[in-house]
Order: C-alpha cells, then sequence, then structure tokens
C-alpha cells in the first residue's frame, strides 16, 4: 500500500513540475519495456475478439494501467478492483 502513496507524490509532482506525461512515473514497478510488452502481448491475443460487447474485470488493478490500455484497445466495459485504497485513488488519475 505505500508504494502507491510514492507513485501519488510522483504523479503529483510531476503534474506540478510541468512534465509532458506525469503518468510515465507509473511506468516504476515493472519497466517500460515490461509493460509494452504486456501490452503488445493483450494486442496479439485479443486479436477478432468484440471489444465494444465484451466485459473485463481487473482484479488486483493496482495503478489502473492496464484497465487505462483495455480502454484504449477499445473495451468499453472495463473495471478495475484492488484492496488498496491508494491504488484506487491513483487509478482514479490514470483512468478517470
Amino acid at each position: 500500500d505505500s508504494r502507491y502513496t510514492v507513485e501519488l507524490d510522483e504523479v503529483d509532482h510531476a503534474q506540478r513540475d510541468g512534465l509532458a506525461d506525469p503518468l510515465e512515473k507509473l511506468f516504476v514497478w515493472f519497466g517500460k519495456v515490461a509493460m509494452l510488452m504486456t501490452i503488445q502481448t493483450i494486442q496479439n491475443d485479443l486479436q477478432g475478439v468484440n471489444t465494444e460487447n465484451s466485459r473485463v474485470l481487473d482484479i488486483g488493478c493496482g495503478n489502473g494501467f492496464f484497465v487505462e490500455v483495455l480502454h484504449a484497445l477499445g473495451f468499453a466495459d472495463v473495471i478495475g478492483s484492488d484492496y488498496s485504497p491508494a491504488a484506487i485513488r491513483l487509478s482514479k488519475l490514470v483512468s478517470p
């Protein structure tokens, strides 16, 4: 839970400092390359899936990054859930 509090602070500082993409700070856990490779895998695995009529529940969504990715891939009904109140606050910044 404390890691999400740190991420919230990092995003807040990035926004105050005027960084072009304050959400870039969310790659700290796994690294940007790992996250981008995961996105590529999701895109490949979901080819042909009717995204408009599919429902997705991301259990343990953490910072909500993949909820936002799934929305960007066309999924209209994506819900993230996490045990951490700080993670939920952070996910609302990532995927309002």
